[in-house]
């Protein structure tokens, strides 16, 4: 009995150390990058110490430049050659990888993802998201449950922050387990750790 209450309380441990939330580390690189990608062929709208700070403080927080790349190749220069249009950009983009928002957006029609207000707020549902949320999600769905704006704020509001691979493969154990959006859903709401207010202030 002491044995099985010792391991009980070990399972209890590990699980609660393992959906610890787990800020991702913002490489030294990035900013400097970011605004050297923002600013080039835009040097006009760098030009003066307000603007600059401005794009400076939006490219804070960039994990990698994947997302403002994939973002500034899908809007025309028309969004894109002024330092507010250049600031969401970059603001939209704090926190989100590449991967996650290039996979993200190849889901959709390019007709839902052709203006600044589409793009910066799609990159907004994606703060936090881990590759391995999304790729899990995705093994699950099929095309027609990830393929609109809606869909896509749906399942991403669930993979803001940590997520535990082995904890939604069990949930999903089964052949008839998250076959639909809403089993899935469910399943990534119970696999992940998201940060807490306290996190948050300090992301």
């Amino acid at each position: 009995m002491f044995r099985a209450v010792i391991l009980l309380v070990a399972i209890v441990y590990l699980t609660s150390t393992m959906a610890q939330f787990r800020a991702p580390q913002i490489p030294n690189y990035t900013q400097s990058a970011c605004v050297e990608k923002l600013c080039s062929g835009n040097e006009r709208e760098c030009s003066s110490n307000y603007e600059l700070r401005k794009i400076y403080d939006a490219c804070t927080r960039q994990l990698d430049l994947g997302c403002i790349n994939n973002s500034m190749r899908l809007l025309s220069r028309f969004d894109q050659n002024d330092h507010n249009e250049l600031y969401a950009i970059a603001r939209s983009c704090q926190y989100v990888t590449g991967n996650v928002q290039a996979t993200v957006m190849a889901n959709l029609s390019r007709y839902d993802r052709n203006d600044l207000n589409e793009v910066t707020s799609l990159n907004s549902q994606l703060w936090l998201v881990q590759n391995s949320c999304l790729n899990s999600a995705l093994s699950r769905l099929s095309r027609r449950d990830f393929d609109s704006q809606e869909d896509i704020r749906r399942v991403m509001s669930q993979c803001v922050g940590t997520f535990n691979v082995a904890c939604f493969e069990n949930e999903c154990d089964g052949h008839f387990a998250c076959n639909d959006q809403n089993e899935v859903v469910n399943a990534l709401r119970k696999c992940i750790s998201g940060p807490s207010l306290q996190d948050r202030r300090r992301l």
